[in-house]
């Protein structure tokens, strides 16, 4: 029996060399796939999602702890390297995998930080638009962090707050 491992790094060398097919080979019948545009069900679903990926302009590349596996889960971490309207950016990529005793994917579970995606973007993106952009995220995200920790300040804690 082939280890989880294993099947996680075959797997993402499907999706590196962009064959839908392949890919779509390590899920079981009835897998469910969670991507930050929903959560897709079954093969068909699945291969919609595979064929409007591998469309787009991106590459994977493994980084820290690239896959753990116990029993039937694997996380894997990654960094898929993409490009937007021209602009290249970065999106840092956890995914959880459980397998099947048929040893094909059940679950999948992708997640990532779409503000941090948009950041980059919006850094790079040229004229008014880019600075429009930049305000819309830039305020998203001071919004987001309110009451954050500041890892930069003494004790981490944010300006102002009780010590």
């Amino acid at each position: 029996m082939q280890d989880i491992k294993d099947l996680v790094e075959e797997f993402d060398r499907a999706m590196e060399k962009r064959d839908v097919q392949a890919a779509l080979e390590f899920f079981a019948d009835d897998a469910k796939w969670t991507v930050p545009p929903g959560t897709f069900s079954g093969k068909d679903s699945i291969r919609r999602v595979l064929e409007w990926e591998m469309r787009l302009p991106m590459t994977y590349r493994l980084t820290g702890i690239g896959v753990l596996a116990a029993g039937n889960v694997a996380v894997r971490e990654a960094v898929v390297e993409e490009v937007w309207e021209g602009i290249d950016f970065d999106c840092p990529l956890l995914t959880v995998m459980e397998f099947n005793d048929e040893r094909k994917i059940q679950r999948m579970r992708s997640y990532c930080d779409y503000l941090g995606i948009e950041q980059q973007i919006a850094a790079k993106y040229p004229g008014i638009k880019g600075w429009v952009f930049r305000k819309l995220i830039n305020f998203a995200v001071a919004q987001a962090e309110k009451g954050c920790p500041d890892p930069g300040s003494p004790g981490g804690l944010p300006p102002g707050a009780p010590s």
